[in-house]
């Protein structure tokens, strides 16, 4: 149910391609295909787990704002309830429409007076599961509720792109990269598209663009021109239990990237990067992590306190043999449109054993008050 490009975008833009088809196949003016009708409807279970506590869905890939249906374009590109409106009342699906929350203009010029009437007569449920893996794909989704103050992580693990070592033409260096909610807040977000040509290019969709880890200096793949990619990496889940996902990866030929990230009951969640070097060489290992704007932070020697509009979300502990800094970064929500946040940048170095080295960050729900301001 995922687009095979890795760019949530372009899987917005095949769902509504496929929306068009199946409801002219329904109204008898196509034939009638089951197997796009059940592609469809995995597609927008995909869309419906990627969905954030406002409704959008983070911003994996390349992006330019294609669009099949081309209404609604006063919209925010990254809220798909219009999509799952329509898919609502096409399959007389309850979870839909507890996503979409409305019958959308959008869903109406679809569907007309009879797709309302079927959205009318659909209760509206909350999924049964909130966790989801997408294993094909490599999309893995911990979620402790469907509440509007969810906490929810979006974890990158399985095939770099679509087309292998010289295609991939909208993927990202964003392997083992997590985009995380906190309390319904956006906290860590994937940095955009911004353009697809230009100098800017590289900047967004190479590896220090994503909340990963690069090993001495190299990326996770090297760009072609402005599309496509010289050599193609793959990430491999070894656990996943709707609470918990691991994901492993091989650097440089010589260190095994391995990230787990958990999310506990009391939903704080733990991070933990193994590293294991088959050589006895010391090695480099930088981490990004990229903020939302509108955060605040207050750095210290082993924690980092994050406050929005006065109020303390949380406070990220920071293992004990890193150097950190807080410096500037760009983020691009939409295409064309860039602005300036902030990201934890963090090295290390030295040599690793074939037993891992491991590196651990915890992230802490405080909801604390505080009237601090300023950086």
């Amino acid at each position: 149910g995922v687009h095979k490009e890795q760019a949530i975008g372009y899987h917005r833009f095949v769902t509504e391609l496929l929306l068009l088809v199946v409801v002219r196949s329904r109204q008898g003016a196509l034939p009638h295909n089951p197997a796009l009708e059940n592609v469809l409807a995995q597609m927008l279970n995909y869309s419906l787990f990627s969905q954030t506590p406002t409704g959008t869905v983070p911003t994996w890939g390349d992006s330019d704002y294609g669009r099949a249906l081309g209404l609604g374009q006063n919209k925010d590109f990254w809220d798909f309830r219009p999509i799952l409106s329509a898919g609502a009342a096409l399959y007389k699906r309850s979870d839909l429409k507890f996503a979409a929350g409305r019958f959308d203009e959008e869903a109406f010029w679809l569907l007309g007076s009879d797709g309302l009437a079927t959205w009318q007569e659909i209760d509206s449920r909350q999924p049964q599961q909130t966790s989801q893996a997408f294993s094909d794909a490599g999309m893995y989704i911990l979620r402790d509720s469907w509440a509007a103050d969810a906490n929810v992580a979006f974890f990158r693990c399985g095939p770099f792109g679509l087309g292998g070592a010289g295609r991939c033409a909208h993927a990202h260096c964003d392997l083992l990269s997590l985009v995380m909610w906190i309390n319904g807040e956006p906290l860590l977000v994937d940095s955009g598209t911004y353009t697809y040509h230009g100098p800017w290019r590289n900047y967004f969709r190479l590896t220090a663009a994503h909340n990963t880890v690069m090993v001495d200096g190299q990326e996770q793949s090297e760009p072609k021109t402005f599309f496509g990619w010289k050599r193609t990496p793959e990430a491999q889940v070894a656990h996943w239990s709707g609470q918990s996902v691991t994901g492993t990866m091989t650097y440089t030929d010589q260190v095994v990237f391995t990230r787990k990230l958990t999310l506990n009951q009391r939903s704080n969640w733990d991070l933990t990067d193994g590293f294991a070097a088959a050589d006895n060489n010391q090695h480099v290992l930088e981490w990004f992590f990229h903020f939302a704007p509108g955060l605040v932070f207050q750095l210290e020697a082993h924690s980092m306190t994050i406050f929005k509009n006065g109020k303390s979300l949380l406070v990220l502990s920071l293992p004990a043999d890193v150097s950190v800094q807080l410096r500037d970064a760009w983020f691009s929500y939409d295409y064309g449109m860039k602005q300036t946040t902030k990201e934890l940048y963090a090295t290390w170095t030295g040599k690793q054993e074939k037993r891992e080295t491991l590196f651990n960050w915890q992230f802490h729900l405080t909801g604390n008050k505080s009237t601090m301001e300023g950086e």
